[in-house]
């Protein structure tokens, strides 16, 4: 597990609104039926994910459809990472 997944995990453990553990997330955990991140908690973790990797996301980014699974949003934090660069 590399720094940004472990980041992100707690991420995902501090708003989840079930009891999760770091073992509950894997790559297809879907983060609205696993873990009951909905639209609303995911404005939570979009500011977390700001201040957490210093990256600005704009409205215009978000896809909730596109962010539903945790691989995805690993993916999109990665690449918000590489651009800010």
């Amino acid at each position: 597990m590399d720094e940004v997944d472990a980041k992100l995990r707690g991420i995902i453990i501090k708003n989840a609104q079930k009891n999760v553990t770091e073992n509950d997330i894997n790559e297809d955990s879907i983060l609205d039926h696993d873990f009951g991140i909905d639209s609303v908690v995911m404005i939570m973790v979009i500011i977390d994910l700001e201040n957490t990797f210093a990256i600005t996301i704009k409205d215009e980014d978000i896809n909730l459809s596109t962010l539903k699974e945790y691989r995805y949003l690993k993916q999109f934090v990665n690449a918000k990472l590489s651009t800010a660069e």
